[in-house]
């Protein structure tokens, strides 16, 4: 029900003494809402509209300050009001002070709360502002710079004409001190001839805005089609949100082999190194029984876009039974298909070393990396105590219990 921004009135000919129309729009206290008001007739109407449904709030002799919307009525009713407060201005009415008005709106439990605002010449201002209890407050202040001091006025008024007639009579007594007619009146209301040679240019009036509070329909949301039921599914899922394989249980498919080995998946796809490779690999033969299958190479290969992923390519070292079956069995047919799967690691099996005839031995492992050369100075700080080095802490050892025996002989009392 509260508003905290600000909204800007439309005022016609706001360089008039008292205006003849303030409008404003916004969207506030949950809605819609438009205001209007005429001073010199004393009317005034706020319209709220809120889902649909619209209040009004109608001026009453004598208060017209503007209150809180309570009185429904229909949207279409509402808007009608509104733009019949457009109609049939009467014409322009006394320009004789310098200056503009400002006004500004924003929404509140009471109602719209409305500031109205003029600068008198150089030397003060004139703010006039509604209070929840209908009653329109005038201050006037004037600036110290053109005073010993600062001073101020306030008074309050229940019809917004006599407010800016009286703020303005207020306005002369506070700061007639330091100015005259000249310089708060145009020279055209006191000099007819300057008045027929130099009449007052309208200011640009800004579009009234409350041309924008229109009946709109109620937006209703669609109903959702209901999804068709899925047939059940004889065979198990490869994948799915949640995967148990029982304790020591060899997987079945993809999706339980993935679910094993998902620690060495996430270290894979943060680290594609050929090492991380590896890991998955033999964490995977491990898990479908498999553990005489080895890695015997790995090679990455890296990708300029970002977008792709490192690509690591292996072969598998088979042992002699898989030559003599003559094919690589269901469980490397199984781990083919799974580096195929969603959310597999971007691992590819390139090909396998099958083994000759007659070869007995398994294959060869893959050769260790070469030690890089470390500099002497660096061997030397990290190379372990050898025997001289221990012999000279024995000795370390011998001297210091031959000087603590020495002072022990010598603090001995004598006889």
């Amino acid at each position: 029900m509260k508003d905290q921004k600000p909204h800007r009135l439309t005022i016609v000919n706001p360089g008039e003494t008292v205006p003849r129309l303030i409008s404003g729009y916004g969207k506030a206290c949950g809605g819609e809402f438009a205001i209007m008001l005429r001073p010199a007739e004393r009317r005034g109407l706020v319209v709220l509209v809120v889902k649909g449904e619209a209040h009004v709030w109608r001026a009453t002799s004598p208060q017209d300050a503007p209150g809180f919307p309570t009185t429904p009525s229909a949207v279409k009713d509402a808007i009608a009001e509104v733009a019949a407060m457009r109609q049939n201005l009467p014409p322009i009415q006394d320009l004789a002070l310098r200056g503009q008005w400002l006004g500004m709106v924003h929404c509140n439990v009471a109602g719209p709360m409305i500031e109205l605002r003029r600068k008198i010449a150089s030397y003060g201002t004139l703010v006039i502002t509604n209070s929840d209890r209908g009653m329109w407050h005038v201050k006037v202040t004037r600036d110290e710079r053109w005073f010993s001091g600062s001073k101020e006025r306030v008074t309050q008024f229940p019809e917004l004409a006599k407010a800016i007639e009286g703020g303005l009579a207020l306005a002369m007594g506070v700061i007639g001190e330091a100015c005259s007619i000249r310089d708060t009146h145009r020279r055209g209301s006191v000099d007819d001839v300057y008045a027929a040679a130099h009449p007052v240019r309208t200011p640009k009036e800004r579009p009234d805005t409350t041309d924008r509070l229109r009946e709109r329909e109620a937006k209703v949301a669609k109903p959702r089609k209901a999804a068709a039921p899925r047939a059940p599914s004889s065979t198990p899922p490869t994948m799915g949100p949640l995967v148990i394989v029982p304790l020591g249980a060899t997987p079945r498919h993809e999706g339980e082999l993935l679910a094993v080995v998902t620690g060495h998946t996430h270290t894979f796809n943060t680290n594609p190194t050929s090492s991380n490779a590896k890991k998955w690999l033999s964490a995977a033969l491990l898990h479908l029984g498999q553990p005489d299958v080895t890695v015997a190479s790995v090679k990455i290969e890296t990708f300029t876009s970002q977008s792709e992923r490192a690509l690591a390519t292996a072969r598998l070292a088979l042992p002699k039974r898989f030559t003599d079956a003559g094919h690589i069995g269901p469980a490397i047919e199984l781990l083919q298909h799974t580096l195929n799967a969603s959310g597999a690691p971007n691992i590819r099996i390139a090909g396998y070393d099958w083994y000759r005839e007659g070869q007995t031995q398994e294959p060869d492992e893959p050769r260790a990396p070469r030690r890089s050369r470390v500099p002497r100075e660096a061997a030397a700080r990290t190379a372990p105590p050898t025997k001289a080095a221990a012999g000279d802490s024995v000795k370390d050892k011998q001297l210091l219990d031959m000087f603590a025996a020495g002072i022990k002989l010598a603090l001995a009392p004598t006889a």
